[in-house]
């Protein structure tokens, strides 16, 4: 598995090595092609300057060669090359470095000068110009002619002097050639300072990579190295190092926040975990201390009667309890599942009240069903009893004695906003952030010890799944409201 730092490495220095290159062979091309370009108008120069040396007489082709100003032709050390000939082959003037051997060209020359790679006489590597030209024709007399013509001009009267026609031209070619290793071993050179050069960047680039990634990733380096010092002790630990960096900084508040829920979750689990072994304990303990007793005193029918009315209410919490748990569980694994059905809300808040009456009877607690008749929704049934059979659990405990408890009901948009409200003594703001934790209950009700706390969680809980937002409110006066908001009314 390849990491960041060597992916970005490995892009980096790809893209520079392939632009290096690209820079490189365009910067050697242009100077091959530079020098080359120079080399051919040297040659041509040296071609034009032997033309001019070639001058047309009457009768003859005049090539006249100072071999001591041009000693690059006769030179046994690396020397030059010319050739002089007519269009039919026929060769004027050659150079000594030639010796027995001539130049020649594959294409026929024309007047504009031709370039080709050759190799020369003495076998080394070379390139020559060659092209068509007419040479200048010479017709001035010589001196002394000129003088003779003078004297008798002198003595004589003028004559008429018929003009002489002058020949045409005669096309020569002319070749030159020169070896290439000059060229050669400078080419040879700029390529060596360019590898070199090439090597040197490359290796400050690697360099300077690793630096900057090194120090780019310091920052997700801080936090990889935070992330594995984490452990269930140190949930409390939040992640730091993110400050200036945008890109993490995404990255950290979701670790944060994680680590927030885990912390909280580990939090629940272990308050669960207590309250559960509390919740069993204190039964099981009334229950072995009823069982001692009635072992002692068996014969006491009334006594034994009594304890099987309290083993029987034991028994009735502590399945009460267990089913809370598994259904709390289902719920949180997302093994439930929901079977709608239109239900009449008003029937069945008046059935449900008959389930709790005999716990609000012992309180004189009464019911205002405010839901107008014939009004129903669309929900799972069974999920919602549960429901409503927790919340006016909760309002009987919480409310005080010869209250009533009101539910109402109202319906916008096709949603049914429904409500269970009831007079409280003593319940606080503190107290509404709480009611949803699981095993949470207050004081007073705690003493009464008929509840485990897991009611409204269930409620909650259940709310989520049927996709029902429910939220508790506390008026100045101290009028608790369980409002459920979303309930879908039926067509």
């Amino acid at each position: 598995m390849s990491s960041i730092r060597s992916r970005l490495t490995a892009y980096i220095l790809s893209g520079f090595i392939v632009l290096l290159l690209l820079a490189g062979f365009s910067i050697e091309h242009l100077i091959r092609a530079r020098l080359s370009a120079e080399f051919d108008e040297t040659l041509l120069a040296k071609a034009r300057v032997l033309v001019t040396l070639t001058e047309q007489e009457p009768d003859k082709i005049e090539f006249d060669l100072d071999r001591d100003v041009m000693p690059e032709y006769s030179r046994a050390d690396s020397p030059e090359y010319f050739q002089l000939q007519t269009r039919a082959g026929d060769i004027i003037a050659k150079s000594e470095s030639i010796a027995d051997s001539q130049l020649t060209a594959g294409p026929r020359p024309v007047e504009d000068p031709s370039y080709i790679d050759v190799t020369l006489p003495d076998d080394r590597r070379g390139r020559m110009v060659f092209f068509e030209f007419l040479p200048k024709y010479d017709d001035e007399p010589d001196e002394d002619d000129e003088q003779t013509e003078r004297k008798q001009n002198s003595n004589m009267r003028p004559a008429k002097v018929d003009m002489v026609k002058k020949p045409d031209p005669i096309p020569l070619h002319i070749f030159v050639a020169k070896g290439t290793e000059q060229l050669d071993e400078l080419l040879a050179v700029i390529r060596s300072i360019f590898i070199v050069t090439f090597l040197a960047l490359l290796a400050s680039v690697i360099v300077l990579v690793h630096l900057a990634i090194r120090r780019g990733l310091g920052p997700l380096n801080s936090i990889v190295d935070q992330v594995q010092h984490l452990d269930a002790t140190k949930l409390q630990t939040r992640i730091k190092g993110a400050a200036g960096n945008k890109e993490l900084l995404p990255i950290v508040d979701q670790l944060n926040e994680l680590l927030d829920r885990l912390d909280a979750a580990f939090q629940r689990e272990k308050r669960f975990s207590g309250n559960v072994a509390h919740e069993l304990r204190t039964p099981i303990a009334e229950l072995r201390a009823i069982a001692e007793i009635g072992k002692k005193w068996p014969s006491d029918e009334k006594m034994v009667s009594g304890f099987f009315s309290d083993l029987l209410n034991l028994a009735d919490d502590m399945e009460r309890t267990v089913t809370n748990l598994l259904t709390l569980a289902r719920l949180d694994a997302g093994q439930a599942e929901i079977a709608r059905e239109y239900v009449d809300l008003h029937q069945l808040v008046n059935k449900i009240w008959k389930q709790v009456v005999r716990d609000a009877d012992a309180k004189q607690i009464t019911l205002d069903n405010k839901i107008r008749p014939g009004l129903q929704v669309e929900i799972d049934k069974n999920k919602l009893v549960l429901i409503l059979v927790n919340l006016f659990t909760n309002s009987i405990s919480y409310s005080p004695q010869g209250s009533a408890i009101v539910i109402s009901a109202e319906e916008q948009d096709n949603r049914i906003q429904f409500s269970v409200s009831n007079p409280t003594v003593g319940l606080t703001e503190h107290d509404i952030s709480m009611m949803f934790e699981r095993f949470w209950r207050k004081e007073q009700v705690n003493q009464e010890g008929h509840h485990a706390g897991l009611g409204l969680a269930l409620v909650k809980a259940l709310a989520e799944l049927l996709n029902i937002k429910i939220s508790p409110k506390l008026d100045g006066q101290g009028r608790f409201t369980m409002v459920m908001q979303g309930l879908p009314a039926a067509p």
